[in-house]
């Protein structure tokens, strides 16, 4: 294990890394299934009333485009298909657990489902990879950034920089704070038990 991860893991007591919500838990469960219950899943998303409030405004936002209006749990999965509707609540569920205040709560948000759908673009194209773990790569990349934010009341200095920022932002991250958004997120990614090759890829 590399100094950067150990240092983050030193940060773990310190940052504050949101525990995976039980209803994306239950829901993997569900569709881990050999054969996953469309009435059983959306069950599992519609109990939890903030996280569906939530899912039906991003998939009616006009970033996902769809030609009619989506008013049901139920009918976003029938729309969208399982893997698509997965997709949605784990970003949503994100939303939900890691704050972001100011400036850069939209201009986060909107890097992150951008970069998201662009790996699952890739995916789709190059056919070498999982779309659903790319996709999960382009969520999850730059999760850290707010967490970061939260802890050192310098760190908006670079915080915009730092969304999909390079090498340069790395070791400017790693001089000030002994370890980087890409380290942080890897152990978010790990604490919400998501697959071992997203972890690493992000």
């Amino acid at each position: 294990m590399n100094t950067a991860v150990l240092e983050a893991e030193k940060l773990i007591a310190t940052i504050s890394i949101p525990a995976q919500p039980q209803v994306v838990i239950d829901l993997q469960l569900a569709m881990a299934s050999g054969e996953p219950d469309f009435s059983q899943i959306s069950a599992i998303v519609a109990k939890d009333v903030a996280l569906s409030a939530k899912v039906i405004k991003l998939i009616n936002s006009p970033f996902y485009g769809l030609s009619c209006p989506v008013a049901s749990i139920s009918q976003a999965l029938s729309l969208l298909g399982l893997n698509n509707f997965n997709n949605i609540v784990l970003s949503s569920a994100m939303r939900e657990v890691i704050k972001v205040d100011g400036e850069l709560n939209e201009r986060f948000w909107e890097h992150t489902l951008l970069m998201a759908q662009l790996c699952e673009m890739i995916a789709l194209r190059s056919r070498m990879i999982s779309v659903d773990l790319a996709y999960m790569v382009g969520l999850f990349h730059d999760c850290a950034v707010p967490l970061m934010l939260n802890r050192f009341p310098d760190y908006e200095d670079i915080a915009f920089p730092c969304l999909g920022g390079g090498k340069d932002m790395i070791a400017m991250e790693e001089a000030r704070y002994s370890t980087n958004h890409a380290v942080v997120g890897y152990m978010v990614a790990k604490n919400w038990q998501l697959p071992g090759v997203v972890a690493l890829a992000i």
